[in-house]
């Protein structure tokens, strides 16, 4: 075979082997804004975009960013293959950026809508197919109490979790999923009992499938809370 003609089938190979891998990951900004001028971070694995893909939405903790968060989720997203979409909260009072959950039936905050509206900006403009059944919402610390708000109220989630967070129960919808909540032993911020309170609030509510965990560690997410996590709602 000339030099040439295995020249030119190597870069048809190289053309087929792309082709099969799909797009690169890809990560930027929603383009959608909040009433503090804020947006938020998505992030999608590389990958064909037509095949359906697992969705996690996260809430960051309080004074923090979708940004922020996304980079903690970013190595499982890889691993496991699901896309990522962390808004931004808004500011509340003393410029501190956090989340505002309904705290009576048929409350409808702006950070509910905001998230909303940041899952189907990132949907409507990257082209991604989501796997209905694998969506999950989950909130860390000040954060922690909008996921189950949001999935109870609204339709598209079928898993959410409380990551060293509360719940205001006054707000929580209709809708009952599955719901995760962990903490750290030594979290002084959220400690054991007050996250297992806010666990059976839910159970109290007729939430079936409620699962508590707690791990070594102080108000952060360790690598062990998150693997665990990631298995609950993938089923594995």
């Amino acid at each position: 075979m000339s030099l040439i003609r295995r020249s030119a089938l190597s870069a048809l190979a190289l053309v087929v082997g792309l082709m099969s891998c799909g797009p690169p990951e890809e990560e930027g900004a929603i383009g959608v804004i909040n009433s503090s001028g804020r947006s938020g971070s998505y992030y999608i694995p590389a990958g064909s975009r037509s095949q359906a893909v697992p969705l996690l939405v996260v809430l960051h903790g309080s004074g923090g960013s979708g940004g922020d968060i996304l980079t903690i989720f970013r190595d499982l997203a890889n691993q496991h293959r699901f896309a990522i979409v962390a808004p931004d909260s808004r500011s509340l009072g003393a410029a501190q950026f956090t989340w505002e959950p309904g705290d009576k039936p048929g409350d409808v905050s702006p950070d509910l809508t905001h998230t909303l509206n940041c899952v189907a900006w990132v949907r409507a403009n990257t082209r991604l197919a989501v796997d209905e059944s694998h969506v999950l919402i989950a909130g860390f610390s000040g954060g922690g109490s909008s996921a189950p708000y949001i999935a109870s109220n609204r339709p598209g989630f079928t898993h959410a979790a409380v990551l060293h967070g509360g719940v205001f129960t006054g707000g929580i919808g209709p809708r009952r999923i599955p719901v995760w909540f962990s903490t750290s032993d030594e979290d002084r911020y959220r400690p054991v009992p007050l996250v297992q309170e806010a666990a059976a609030s839910l159970t109290s509510l007729g939430f079936e499938s409620v699962t508590f965990r707690s791990y070594p560690g102080r108000h952060d997410l360790g690598e062990e809370e998150l693997r665990d996590l990631i298995d609950w709602w993938l089923g594995r």
